[in-house]
């Protein structure tokens, strides 16, 4: 079990790097500038938000949760990418 959370760990920098990709397919000028920012402020939400997060869960149920706890944190992010497939033209 432990291997996926490399590989997990792996995918979150693919997934910020992704991120800034679509970024700059969207936007262009100030407002790819307002929406980076956005990003990265979100991203150190996240890394400040995310440890104190995970200690709960580990506290309560044991360190063996965080491959699923990993795992769990991308079902948004896969529900949101699979609307977006959707709405995009063929």
């Amino acid at each position: 079990m432990w291997p996926l959370v490399v590989l997990i760990r792996a995918g979150a920098f693919g997934t910020y790097l992704g991120g800034f990709g679509l970024l700059g397919n969207t936007f262009r000028g100030t407002e790819l500038v307002a929406a980076s920012g956005l990003v990265s402020m979100l991203w150190g939400v996240g890394g400040i938000l995310g440890p104190p997060l995970v200690g709960l869960v580990f506290d309560a149920h044991g360190i063996d949760w965080l491959p699923w706890f990993m795992a769990g944190c991308y079902v948004p992010v896969l529900l949101v990418l699979a609307a977006a497939a959707r709405r995009q033209p063929s």
